[in-house]
């Protein structure tokens, strides 16, 4: 495991989703932060988090949940006076750092694709009219007619 017994005793009380926290609370926070550590570390899919670190799906929402929310980083500041903890917690929060950052650039990227495939349409269709485009079509008659003229 990647957390030590003395780092999860002072991390626990911070955690969202401890019993008696308002609204529903995590089966076991102690399992979602090691599988948050794990990829954190490792950069896999989320998919090829291991069994024993519980279910991958969960684990994924839950951590999109917690970074959206910027809890993380509220983590990271009630952990100043803990340097060894805030060093672990600081993993996790840069890799959510890097997974937004990631998805923005796809983003991005999609949207100067679509932009870029929609005005090259538009350039070649410009000036097309239905009359032109029907006329496009009457080489197909020539073909089949018997003098070749129509």
């Amino acid at each position: 495991m990647y957390l030590q017994e003395d780092q999860w005793r002072r991390l626990e009380p911070l955690l969202l989703g401890k019993k008696g926290d308002p609204g529903l609370h995590g089966h076991n926070n102690r399992l979602f932060v090691e599988a948050v550590l794990w990829q954190a570390r490792n950069q896999r899919r989320w998919s090829d988090l291991p069994s024993y670190l519980g279910n991958w799906n969960a684990a994924y929402k839950r951590f999109g949940r917690w970074y959206v929310c910027g809890f993380w980083h509220q983590l990271l500041e009630k952990l100043r006076g803990d340097p060894e903890l805030r060093a672990v917690i600081e993993k996790i929060a840069n890799y959510g750092d890097q997974r937004i950052k990631r998805t923005l650039l796809r983003a991005a990227q999609k949207n100067r694709r679509e932009n870029f495939n929609q005005r090259a349409w538009q350039a070649g269709n410009e000036g097309n009219s239905l009359s032109r485009a029907g006329d496009a079509n009457l080489h197909w008659l020539s073909l089949v007619s018997d003098s070749g003229k129509l």
